[in-house]
């Protein structure tokens, strides 16, 4: 799995999680980020502290339960043996074991 297919399924989980909140949870998220942080969707894959920031700046209380789902989908994807409700960690696992995968060889 390279950098970039790496990226959309950690974005995959996160638009799961937000989506599993409401409809309009993720474009209001996706808004906030780009408005008012100057990050894109992509950038949550290497700053993922920021992003619960935000959520945290949105949602107050609620976000805990936005970043524990988020987290729960990063663990099913990624066969994560941990239990966490930390997007942070749940993430910094998945690059751990995304960069101990042996390559792929092509012939």
């Amino acid at each position: 799995m390279d950098r970039e297919i790496f990226a959309v399924e950690v974005l995959q989980c996160v638009e799961r999680g937000l989506d599993a909140h409401g409809p309009s949870i993720k474009h209001n998220v996706y808004w906030k980020l780009l408005t008012e942080f100057n990050m894109r969707p992509t950038d949550i894959v290497d700053n993922p502290k920021m992003f619960v920031q935000v959520l945290d700046t949105m949602f107050g209380a609620g976000a805990v339960l936005i970043e524990r789902t988020i987290a729960k989908e990063l663990i099913s994807r990624f066969e994560i043996s941990m239990s966490t409700s930390r997007i942070s960690k749940a993430l910094r696992v998945a690059k751990e074991s995304y960069s101990l995968e042996a390559p792929m060889i092509t012939s």
